[in-house]
């Protein structure tokens, strides 16, 4: 699954029991903002949680998160 949800209740929903659920998603970043010197981020962080990959933290910047390899991936300062 990439750039959607992997599991979304819909407002029309009467009735729903979500046991055990898991899911491996694949987004190509953690956050994404506006690119402008009034939009920052400070210490933020992306992590897989032994499911799926993050490409990035924020826009394309920072390492990616990814199952194999259950570290915090940090950008500090942006811009």
């Amino acid at each position: 699954m990439h750039g959607r949800l992997p599991h979304r209740s819909v407002g029309t929903l009467s009735a729903h029991v979500g046991t055990g659920s898991g899911t491996a998603v694949h987004s190509a970043n953690g956050f994404e903002a506006p690119a402008n010197g009034n939009v920052r981020f400070r210490n933020i962080f992306t992590i897989s949680l032994a499911s799926g990959t993050i490409d990035h933290v924020v826009n394309n910047i920072g390492e990616a998160a990814t199952a194999d390899a259950v570290l915090p991936r940090t950008v500090t300062n942006l811009p």
